[in-house]
C-alpha cells in the first residue's frame, strides 16, 4: 500500500500527507509534490532525503544521466545546494526574468497524479544551474517515497556554456537510445485506455478530435508551441505527426499517474531514437476520460541540422497556434 511520510515541520510550500493517510488521489499527490518541492526550494536536504526510498533511481534525459541510491542522490544534492546562487546573487538577477526563474529554487507549477506517482511540472531557477530551466518530470512513488524520477527538458533552452558545463560535470552514462523506458507498475485504467487510444488514433492516421475536450491544450516545451481548442489540436497532431518525436512511430512506453492525469513517458520513433531517445507527455484528463491538456518534454540539444530544420519549417497556417 502506498503511503506519504511526513519528515519535516516546516512546509513552505503546503504541508506533506500524513502517515497514516489512505493511498494518495490527485489532490494527496499535489500535496506530496509541494512538499517535495518545497524541501528543495528551501534547500532543506533532511526533509528533502527524506522523500527518497533508499534505492532510488534518478535520471536526466538530457545529459543522460543515472544516480542510483539515496545516500548518492543526498551527497548530490548537497554539492548543488553548496554552490548555488545567494539569495542577493538572486535577487540581483530577478530583473533579467520572474522571481521563480531567478531564484535558487525549485517552483512546482503543475502536478497530476495519483498513489504510484504522476508527472510534474517545475522551473529550476538560475540561481541552481545558471540559468532557468522549465522540467517535466515522471516520479514513481514507493510507499510515499521517490522510487524513480526522471527529468526532461530542453537542452537548447540554456546558454550553450551553461550546457556544456553541466555536461561537464555530469557525463553521460547512457545512450540517448538507452533512455527508452518500460511499464513498472500497473497502469491506472483510465490514463492507461486514454494513452492506447491516443496513440491508436495517430498510428491509423485517424482524427484524435474524439479523444478531446472542446478547450484541450498541447504545448510542446521544447518547440515553443501552444495549441488550443480541440480542432486546432487534432489539426497540428496530423499535420506533424510524421516530423515528430512523440508522433507516428512513437510507443508510450511508461504510464503513471491517475484516473486525472499523470505521465506517458514514450520511446521516440525511429528517425529519433539516436538523438532525442524518449519524452514525455504530461496529460490531464477530464471526469470523463477526454484529454484536457498534453504537454510534450523532449530534447532537441543532439538533433541533427536536418531534424531541426523540419520542426521549425512552416508549411501552413496552424489554427489558434501560439509560437513563444
Amino acid at each position: 500500500m502506498t503511503t506519504a511520510r511526513t519528515t519535516s515541520s516546516d512546509h513552505a510550500n503546503g504541508p506533506p500527507p500524513d502517515v497514516d493517510e489512505p493511498p494518495l488521489d490527485a489532490a494527496g499527490f499535489r500535496r506530496w509534490a509541494q512538499a517535495y518541492f518545497g524541501a528543495k526550494s528551501r534547500h532543506d536536504l533532511d526533509a528533502l532525503a527524506g522523500l527518497f526510498d533508499p534505492e532510488i533511481g534518478y535520471e536526466d534525459a538530457v545529459l543522460c544521466r543515472r544516480t542510483t541510491g539515496a545516500d548518492r542522490m543526498r551527497a548530490t544534492y548537497q554539492a548543488i545546494f553548496a554552490s548555488a546562487a545567494t539569495a542577493a546573487e538572486c535577487t540581483a538577477a530577478t530583473a533579467a526574468g520572474s522571481v521563480a526563474e531567478a531564484s535558487a529554487g525549485s517552483t512546482l507549477t503543475w502536478a497530476a497524479g495519483g498513489a504510484g506517482g504522476g508527472a510534474v511540472q517545475f522551473v529550476n531557477g538560475a540561481g541552481l544551474f545558471g540559468a532557468p530551466m522549465r522540467v517535466i518530470a515522471v516520479i514513481e512513488l514507493e510507499c510515499g517515497r521517490v522510487g524513480r524520477q526522471r527529468d526532461y527538458w530542453d537542452g537548447r533552452s540554456l546558454p550553450a556554456p551553461a550546457l556544456a558545463d553541466l555536461r561537464a560535470a555530469y557525463p553521460a552514462h547512457l545512450r540517448p537510445a538507452a533512455l527508452a523506458a518500460a511499464q513498472r507498475s500497473h497502469r491506472d485504467p483510465a490514463l492507461g485506455k486514454a494513452a492506447a487510444a491516443y496513440r491508436a488514433a495517430i498510428e491509423s492516421g485517424a482524427s484524435i478530435a474524439p479523444l478531446l475536450t472542446d478547450a484541450a491544450v498541447l504545448e510542446d516545451v521544447a518547440r515553443g508551441v501552444r495549441v488550443e481548442t480541440r480542432d486546432a489540436v487534432a489539426g497540428h497532431l496530423a499535420r506533424w505527426s510524421d516530423r515528430l518525436p512523440y508522433g507516428r512511430g512513437a510507443r508510450e512506453a511508461n504510464v503513471v499517474g491517475g484516473a486525472g492525469g499523470g505521465a506517458w513517458e514514450w520511446t521516440a520513433s525511429p528517425p529519433f531514437a539516436e538523438t532525442v531517445g524518449a519524452g514525455v507527455t504530461a496529460v490531464r484528463l477530464a471526469p470523463d476520460g477526454r484529454i484536457a491538456e498534453l504537454v510534450v518534454g523532449w530534447d532537441t540539444s543532439r538533433l541533427s541540422s536536418r531534424q531541426r530544420a523540419e520542426l521549425t519549417a512552416r508549411t501552413e497556417p496552424i489554427e489558434r497556434e501560439d509560437r513563444r
